[in-house]
């Protein structure tokens, strides 16, 4: 711990189990959310290629530190072309440590700590932390001052003022606290009076100038260098709410200004500039091949088509015709870079997959309503053309573009009330016997351990499965007790004879047993009706179940899940298997009504096609 600065919880416990400690034990959560609290142990964040973050396994101790810094990043980094430095400088000859480590731990907790050239940058008074791809930030313990680097990954005249300012206030609150608190554990008087000065350094990162005589300086305020140190004042002290610089404001430097802007800045540009001040800039900088690309596209497609939301097989045989296009395309349909640079670095090399991953983000974006119109202006504006989109939409059926729309649509509004306010056992059942969902479809909502999760996925497959998944699942919810979300989410459906008969395209060759679809289709007069006990016990008797498959179907909460258990099992099984249930049922008269009925149970072309999408 005294090289990295990190333990884990459960090594912190085990320390607190020697007899010195037994005491605390008891409290140790609390004791250890305090320790958090107070800044002297941090959480270690990390994230997965979504930005996602992952559980927490390591937490930083920067008291524990004894390594000094021995990296040359404050010689090769922290250089005069690319930073700006301030010092908190406090009134004795030396800092007392515990206030440089609460404040290096509360870095951590704001921001993430750095690497560089493989080595954690966090050492004993000193550590490195990442602020965003361009902006790193740097605190380190000399003497009575703790300096604060911000370093620009090219320039520092390209150090953003907001960015700057927000950092100083970050740490100047966040030492006013930690002294704060000190001077109230020693009984102190209560002082208006901070124990530190803020004070500014020049382009030399060496010489600083305390804030009292910056402020009162008025235009200038020279270094012994000779340099107005104003400038680097005004960056780290941007005013509040102020859109436009300072009469006097020097602007860019030289070594800014020969800088390439990044497609961040450029977005920034962009997003604050009217569409007419766009044009005139494109066409002084020679894009008048651009400008014209913008005009309206005049499309071959037809409105009832253009005017619908791309459907999920219009995206995924969309994706791989795109090509390399992905950044333009992402930026054309409005998405930020960082959304686009995610979907790179998550999809990495992976060109349809990530083609696929903006078409969708974009999707779900309803601020603007996600159109093939739209889609088809973007590819046209970036130079791509509409001719591969023709061709994907070329025998789509508007009808069912619609139908999509008004489910997705109406699943949207109504979203968080079912995640939040449905239980769907009874659902399932009843989507089970109408063949909109198997039993793989329940076993993978299922596994979920959280209703909110298990409803995410149900309404996942509903929305993807169109109908007659939504009609059955809206008679569901009115079944089983939500008539008034069942009202909302109802919708009259037509759909054409083309996307009728689509659903049965290939079905004769699919071959799908019909004892299965038999047994689906009384899947909840079997749940309802029978006692398992006895028919288990046939069942095992005729080595169709297990002595283990018994145990797990009487592991149900109550009669309906165990029979539930019980038909998972039998879905899953041979024709032997569905023909001894049928046995079963028959030796106990009560039963052998039921038996009769499923295994007249009458499979039509429907019913087959409705399960075969399941099985896509």
């Amino acid at each position: 711990m005294s090289e990295n600065g990190m333990i884990q919880k459960e090594d912190l416990y085990q320390i607190w189990e020697q007899e010195e400690f037994r005491q605390i034990l008891p409290f140790k959560e609390y004791i250890f959310d305090m320790l958090i609290h107070l800044d002297i142990v941090s959480e270690q964040r990390r994230y997965d290629t979504t930005g996602s973050r992952l559980p927490i396994e390591n937490f930083f101790v920067p008291c524990m530190l004894t390594q000094r810094n021995n990296t040359d990043y404050l010689t090769q980094e922290c250089t005069p072309e690319r930073t700006v430095s301030l010092a908190f400088v406090f009134k004795g000859t030396i800092i007392p440590p515990a206030l440089p480590n609460r404040l290096i731990c509360a870095c951590l907790s704001m921001w993430t700590l750095k690497e560089y050239q493989g080595r954690k940058l966090l050492f004993s008074g000193f550590v490195g932390l990442s602020f965003d791809k361009e902006h790193d930030i740097v605190v380190c313990v000399e003497g009575n001052k703790i300096l604060l680097y911000l370093v620009h990954k090219r320039s520092k005249g390209l150090i953003i003022p907001d960015i700057a300012t927000s950092v100083r206030d970050c740490l100047f609150v966040t030492l006013e606290r930690i002294s704060e608190f000190y001077q109230s554990s020693i009984h102190c008087k209560a002082s208006s009076k901070l124990p530190f000065l803020t004070e500014y350094s020049c382009s030399k990162l060496n010489c600083f100038t305390s804030e009292n005589k910056l402020v009162s300086e008025t235009e200038e305020c020279l270094c012994k260098h000779g340099e107005n140190i104003k400038n680097n004042w005004r960056t780290w002290n941007k005013k509040k709410e102020q859109k436009q610089c300072d009469a006097n404001c020097p602007g860019l430097s030289e070594d800014a200004l020969s800088q390439i802007p990044s497609n961040t800045e450029l977005l920034r540009l962009s997003v604050n500039c009217e569409t007419r001040m766009l044009h005139d800039l494109a066409l002084h900088l020679g894009m008048e091949e651009m400008v014209r690309q913008r005009k309206q596209v005049k499309s071959s497609i037809s409105d009832d088509i253009l005017d619908c939301i791309p459907s999920d097989e219009i995206v995924d045989r969309l994706a791989p015709l795109i090509g390399k296009i992905v950044f333009q395309l992402g930026i054309e349909l409005g998405l930020s870079v960082e959304e686009i640079e995610s979907i790179k670095e998550k999809c990495d090399r992976d060109l349809t997959a990530q083609n696929k991953e903006v078409l969708f983000t974009w999707r779900k974006d309803r601020t603007v309503k996600p159109t093939i119109r739209v889609l088809e202006q973007a590819f046209v504006n970036i130079g791509k053309g509409a001719r591969c989109l023709k061709e994907v939409v070329k025998d789509v059926d508007p009808n069912t573009l619609k139908a999509v729309e008004i489910v997705t649509d109406r699943i949207r509004e109504n979203e968080n009330r079912i995640i939040q306010d449905i239980q769907i056992s009874q659902i399932l059942d009843h989507m089970m016997t109408h063949l909109v969902i198997s039993a793989d479809d329940r076993r993978d909502i299922e596994h979920y351990p959280r209703q909110d999760d298990q409803n995410k996925a149900l309404l996942d497959i509903v929305i993807k499965r169109r109908e007659p998944a939504y009609s059955v699942f809206v008679d569901g919810l009115r079944n089983y007790g939500y008539e008034d979300i069942a009202n909302d989410l109802k919708c009259d459906f037509s759909p054409s004879p083309t996307s009728a008969s689509a659903g049965t395209k290939g079905l004769s060759v699919w071959n799908f047993p019909l004892y299965k679809v038999r047994l689906q289709k009384n899947y909840l007069k079997v749940i309802t009706d029978i006692l398992h006990e006895n028919i288990v016990d046939h069942l095992i008797t005729r080595e169709v179940l297990s002595v283990d498959d018994g145990k797990k179907i009487d592991s149900g909460k109550n009669p309906q899940e165990k029979n539930r258990n019980l038909m998972d099992m039998l879905l899953r099984k041979n024709e032997q298997g569905f023909n001894e249930f049928l046995k079963a049922l028959k030796k106990d008269s009560i039963y052998a009504d039921l038996a009769d009925q499923i295994e007249k149970t009458e499979v039509t072309s429907t019913d087959m096609a409705t399960l075969h999408k399941c099985l896509k």
